[in-house]
């Protein structure tokens, strides 16, 4: 087979219907813009996490992070990312409390950790943030606002330190 014929068949082989068989060109293509475009919208899950695993591209890994309907799949993505405001984003505003708290365990800004420790509605992951964060006026706010008596004793017990 020649060069042209060989990648006419691969390409044909990521739009087939059978998964078996995407699976097979996902494993022989090379084309980056083709494993970031299954990574993105395969319909088989677990050619999806195939094209995940192989992609290098930061935009295709940040938009499975952010925005994919499936929670462990973004759980994949998040574990991969190293994009600060995608982190960021996430540990603020998901909707996922895992995501959250995998999220607040990667970041190192100061002013997401701090929001969190104020404002997250999830008492275990204020819990984090708390432990996480170097701001004494971030506990002293929490000491005399949190509706949680454990955590405000918590901010308590690191103001002490």
């Amino acid at each position: 087979m020649r060069n042209e014929q060989k990648i006419n068949y691969i390409q044909n082989g990521l739009r087939d219907s059978e998964p078996e068989i995407r699976k097979i060109a996902l494993k022989k293509t090379s084309s980056p813009s083709a494993i970031n475009e299954i990574a993105l919208r395969d319909r088989d899950p677990e050619i999806r996490k195939m094209a995940l695993a192989r992609t290098s591209s930061p935009s295709t890994i940040n938009e499975i992070a952010l925005r994919d309907s499936d929670p462990e799949f973004r759980k994949i993505a998040l574990a991969r990312t190293s994009s600060p405001s995608t982190i960021n984003e996430i540990a603020l505003r998901d909707k996922d409390p895992e995501l959250r708290k995998m999220a607040l365990a990667k970041t190192s800004s100061p002013s997401t950790i701090n929001e969190i420790a104020m404002r997250d509605r999830d008492p275990e992951i204020r819990k984090m943030a708390i432990k996480k964060t170097n701001s004494q006026s971030t506990l002293q706010y929490i000491l005399l606002n949190d509706s949680d008596p454990e955590i405000r004793e918590l901010a308590r017990q690191l103001l002490r330190k």
